[in-house]
């Protein structure tokens, strides 16, 4: 679910690219733990918060989802808290650790927090244990495919 959530925020991101703010053109894909800790909502919206731009809208195409399980960014983040991958009309993508976008309490950034260029690792963790697997920010790629651990 994690893969698909990612996807379609890269392609939102490709197809508004156009009809938003170029500061704000993008999507947004906040990953926020839920009570308990153990399930996870995703959420993903058109554009990205960045001070200056409109309220963001949520994406109808996906709507917020819960996961089984926590995700963490090993070394950024921490489990229990939230975090939000931010991808530009042209598919790099950014991360802010303990950010989470609330449509009724709107906070924008006051620019995009940058990524590293050799990439992230994205855990993901259910009741069967972790897996681990990298995200490239040139191209806002996750490979669901290749576990890393």
């Amino acid at each position: 679910m994690l893969q698909s959530a990612l996807a379609e925020t890269r392609a939102l991101a490709e197809a508004n690219a156009a009809t938003t703010l170029a500061a704000a053109g993008g999507a947004t894909l906040v990953i926020e733990p839920l009570a308990g800790g153990s399930t996870t909502r995703l959420s993903v919206y058109r554009s990205r918060p960045i001070a200056g731009t409109p309220p963001l809208e949520r994406d109808l195409g996906f709507p917020a989802r819960s996961l089984p399980a926590t995700i963490t960014i090993p070394g950024l983040t921490r489990s229990g808290q939230p975090f939000s991958i931010f991808v530009s009309s042209s598919g790099y993508a950014s991360v802010a650790a303990d950010y989470a976008y609330d449509p009724s309490r709107p906070q924008t950034l006051a620019n995009d927090p940058g990524c590293n260029d050799d990439g992230l690792t994205i855990a993901v963790t259910d009741d069967t244990g972790t897996e681990t697997h990298p995200f490239a920010c040139r191209g806002a790629r996750y490979d669901a495919d290749t576990n890393a651990s």
